[in-house]
């Protein structure tokens, strides 16, 4: 599955939009360039073509079009600008905008805040597109248990390379037992009873085959539920 995050650099000036791709675009995996636009109307054409997750831009025009936009796409925005102005009014993307004043941060401070900014947006990406898959496999979410196996899920790619799963007990369930105000027990009984669901209804068996290999009557494991999960989301 392709989680890469699809990022559009809208810069008027070239040596701009090439220090971005070098100091920012080059140095995050998970970012994959789309294109460069230097006018409004070029920047507009690739967001109706592509609709990308972020935008880089040091064209505050961008936020007007965007504003008057009648869709409800809202993509992460990060203004770039030395204007102090810039950053004086309010926008629609409270919760998806962030300004950054380049006569106030350094190259690092200025990496540093991208770096944090496209992270809480990768997760939130991540987010969706696991609750997506798992609706596909006939997961419910009215069920606890759906959104504490989105939790795991999360966790371990996020710690991939500073922890290990193979205890979901001991590790990954504590984790998000405190992240939800409850026990492990409960977040494994309520993960159980999450899939023993799936295999309440004849029409998923198919489906979990499908995506999973796991033919009926053999029943899938969190644990290797989990794992096979990450291995789609990862490849």
């Amino acid at each position: 599955m392709n989680n890469m995050i699809n990022v559009l650099i809208l810069c008027s000036d070239n040596s701009s939009a090439k220090n971005l791709v070098n100091n920012v675009i080059s140095k995050i995996p998970d970012l994959r360039l789309i294109g460069i636009a230097n006018t409004i109307e070029e920047g507009v054409f690739f967001i109706r073509k592509y609709e990308p997750f972020l935008i880089l831009s040091t064209n505050t025009t961008l936020l007007d079009c965007l504003e008057k936009s009648p869709f409800a796409y809202r993509p992460g925005i990060i203004l770039i600008s030395n204007s102090p102005e810039t950053f004086n009014r309010t926008y629609l993307f409270k919760n998806t905008f962030l300004r950054i004043n380049t006569t106030e941060d350094n190259l690092k401070l200025i990496f540093d805040k991208i770096l944090n900014f496209i992270s809480k947006k990768y997760i939130t990406l991540k987010t969706e597109n696991i609750k997506k898959f798992l609706i596909t496999l006939g997961f419910d979410f009215k069920h606890s248990g759906s959104t504490f196996l989105v939790d795991c899920i999360l966790y371990i790619i996020i710690h991939k390379d500073c922890s290990s799963f193979e205890n979901l007990t001991k590790e990954v369930y504590p984790y998000v037992a405190k992240k939800n105000k409850t026990t492990p027990q409960i977040i494994k009984w309520s993960i159980e009873r999450s899939i023993n669901y799936l295999y309440n209804k004849e029409e998923t068996f198919d489906i979990i085959e499908k995506y999973l290999g796991i033919k009926y009557p053999e029943k899938i494991t969190p644990k290797v539920l989990i794992t096979l999960i990450i291995s789609l989301f990862e490849n």
